[in-house]
């Protein structure tokens, strides 16, 4: 992504839905650059269960990639040149590494819910290094 892009963490739920369709608004109305990530978290350091760590990984990979896949589905027209990114723990970048890197103007993250908690968290700690965070569906 140039700087100054769009970039919504895509999540299933009305939050996530929510921020899916704001980061859509603000691209096309500031005619930015639209990157929707989805995050999967690998159990790297497993502890008990050595004989399921793959299949669960595989997984949660998995369901990353389904969840871009409804993104690209929910974004529709608005999504045809957005760009999808996995950011697969353990391989990829974290994605605070991954925004120092892409340096979008405007970060979403979906807010509601218990999940939510997580993402206040996270944003405070993206606000922190400089970059601009809005929460959607508090």
């Amino acid at each position: 992504m140039r700087t100054g892009g769009i970039a919504v963490v895509y999540r299933p739920g009305r939050a996530g839905t929510a921020a899916l369709a704001e980061s859509a608004r603000l691209a096309r109305a500031e005619g930015r650059e639209l990157s929707v990530l989805a995050l999967a978290p690998q159990d790297t350091d497993p502890a008990l269960c050595v004989v399921y760590t793959e299949a669960f990984n595989e997984g949660v990979r998995a369901d990353a990639l389904n969840e871009l896949a409804e993104a690209r589905h929910l974004l529709g027209d608005d999504g045809r040149d957005a760009r999808y990114v996995l950011l697969l723990a353990g391989r990829d970048p974290t994605l605070e590494s991954w925004l120092a890197a892409e340096r979008p103007a405007v970060v979403l993250l979906a807010g509601g819910g218990l999940r939510g908690i997580g993402a206040r968290r996270r944003a405070r700690r993206l606000r922190r290094a400089g970059t601009e965070v809005r929460l959607i569906g508090r």
